[in-house]
């Protein structure tokens, strides 16, 4: 009778320490935003995706990639410290998408032109 009450204490240790390690485990935030995007046109073009400036910042550049046919995205990863305004530009182009990183992944289509 010892050994049956001993082991499901043991038992009910353990399934606590799982459960609350799965509980630890689920409570990390995603610190970071998935950018997938998708250009129906400007097949070569180079597109960068930048943080907007607040009050005395600098404009800063993140990342940058080469448009290569309208069937891949193209993904960018971006820091979500605070929901800030991004833009996506093309090189020699007057287009702009601009979008706040309020989530952990965005999907953004559009054309070049």
């Amino acid at each position: 009778m010892a050994f049956f009450v001993t082991f499901i204490v043991d038992m009910k240790r353990r399934l606590f320490f799982m459960l609350f390690s799965g509980l630890l485990c689920s409570c990390h935030p995603n610190l970071q935003t998935k950018v997938v995007v998708r250009i129906g046109s400007g097949h070569g073009k180079k597109i960068y995706i930048a943080r907007i400036p607040n009050d005395r910042e600098n404009r800063v550049i993140l990342d940058s990639a080469i448009v290569e046919d309208m069937t891949r995205d193209i993904v960018f990863v971006i820091p979500r410290e605070e929901e800030r305004l991004y833009q996506l530009s093309f090189a020699g182009s007057a287009v702009r998408f601009i979008f706040i990183n309020d989530s952990p992944e965005l999907s953004i289509a559009g054309n070049h032109r």
